[in-house]
């Protein structure tokens, strides 16, 4: 009972007394620049080229990450499931968005030991209070 309201009074006895601080707003796009750079090298060395399409682990990336994937040569990014959507309606992206399924749904593909549409639901729908594997 009343957990809202002891959350409030624990965040102001606490606030400003955890180490650390926010990274400006240089700082982190310079950040940000190093991993998209390490990246590329890291493809044109083990691979011989460079995509042009990024894919988000989970969620879609911010629109800043976006706007830095398009200044580094990306033209398309996928993310999972339908992540998109709020994000298109708000402002228009920087790249092309295009959701993508998690891994429980690729039983469904066509292919040996498939699962049916409906035992592929009924394991999302029964899965629901589990707890989730984050890896995607």
């Amino acid at each position: 009972p009343r957990w809202r309201k002891r959350r409030r009074q624990t965040h102001r006895a606490n606030a400003g007394r955890a180490p650390g601080a926010y990274l400006s707003a240089s700082v982190l796009e310079r950040l940000v620049e190093s991993e998209f750079e390490a990246s590329r090298a890291a493809f044109r060395a083990h691979l011989g080229y460079v995509p042009h399409v990024i894919a988000y682990p989970w969620m879609l990336g911010s629109t800043f990450s976006l706007h830095m994937a398009r200044r580094h040569g990306f033209r398309a990014a996928f993310g999972v499931a339908l992540d998109y959507a709020a994000e298109r309606r708000r402002e228009r992206l920087p790249l092309a968005v295009f959701g993508r399924l998690k891994c429980d749904w690729l039983r469904m593909l066509p292919g040996h030991a498939r699962s049916s549409v409906l035992t592929a639901v009924r394991r999302k729908v029964s899965g629901l209070s589990a707890i989730q594997h984050l890896a995607h």
